[in-house]
């Protein structure tokens, strides 16, 4: 870095911390337990199984079928029908010590209308979720309602 201006010693300096600065929140992500999102409604980790890695505002998740996924929430004021939720494929794994990769090309889908899934409930959202040939199949993902 001795040849290098003082500016580009800055911004490789800042390159550096952005990047340390990532790879500790991608730790504190990946840790069981209570969700950190201070500005959304709902944010989870919901694993293959159907179970909660990370949890704020979701009261269950029932997995009734293969990729089907049914989420219902602790605040009664998130209407389905009303809120824009997103969601992301997680990942499970790389395939080494008894973990399986999300397959490539895997895709979810988000129903906020009653479907009959889950019973065709007005108070859950239902996630459906696909493998990279576009079969039913239970995969991780991350949902959130801002």
């Amino acid at each position: 870095m001795k040849h290098l201006s003082t500016r580009a010693k800055v911004v490789i300096a800042a390159t550096l911390a952005a990047s340390a600065a990532v790879g500790a929140t991608a730790a504190v992500a990946s840790t069981p337990g209570p969700a950190r999102a201070p500005h959304s409604q709902v944010a989870a980790l919901v694993e293959a199984d159907g179970s909660l890695s990370q949890n704020k505002g979701v009261a269950n998740v029932d997995n009734p079928s293969l990729g089907a996924y049914c989420l219902t929430f602790t605040d009664p004021r998130v209407d389905p029908q009303k809120v824009v939720p997103q969601a992301t494929i997680g990942a499970t794994g790389d395939g080494t010590d008894n973990t399986t990769p999300t397959p490539n090309g895997s895709t979810l889908m988000i129903r906020t209308d009653p479907h009959s899934w889950c019973g065709d409930d007005p108070d859950t959202i239902t996630v459906i979720t696909t493998d990279g040939h576009g079969r039913y199949a239970n995969i991780p993902f991350y949902f959130s309602i801002a």
